[in-house]
């Protein structure tokens, strides 16, 4: 049972690292950049990104943790995520969606697209694509 609950928590924080770094390519793809090593990612976002103010300086740290949990996760024999741990990567994960979810709003409105995405198009069923 120890086993299964610590293989649960490793998947959290895995998932939680991935979904950041969707999140970031979300960003990155506002200025016509998209990479799909993950280094490159988070080096274009943090230049472009956190180095200018769009996002705080701590906002580093949450990426760099998720990124080097991920990691040990995915490449140590006996990488162990404590269930307190699992619970602080999932709360900075969604602290840090939810900022991401804010700028794009904003930068939406900024160029005159402030429809929520998704909103007002019909979808075709198939990826998300727009219909017509």
């Amino acid at each position: 049972m120890q086993q299964q609950s610590s293989t649960i928590r490793t998947g959290c924080t895995e998932r939680r690292s991935y979904s950041i770094f969707h999140a970031i390519r979300a960003v990155n793809v506002l200025d016509g950049s998209d990479a799909s090593k993950h280094s490159s990612v988070i080096a274009h976002f943090n230049r472009y990104h956190v180095h200018t103010g769009d996002f705080s300086k701590d906002t580093y740290k949450i990426i760099d943790s998720a990124y080097r949990i991920r990691e040990k996760s995915d490449y140590s024999d006996f990488f162990i995520v404590t269930r307190e741990e699992a619970g602080e990567q999932i709360k900075k994960a969604e602290g840090f969606i939810s900022a991401v979810r804010v700028f794009l709003e904003e930068s939406g409105k900024r160029t005159g697209t402030d429809e929520k995405p998704g909103e007002g198009e019909e979808r075709d069923g198939m990826g998300g694509h727009p219909v017509g």
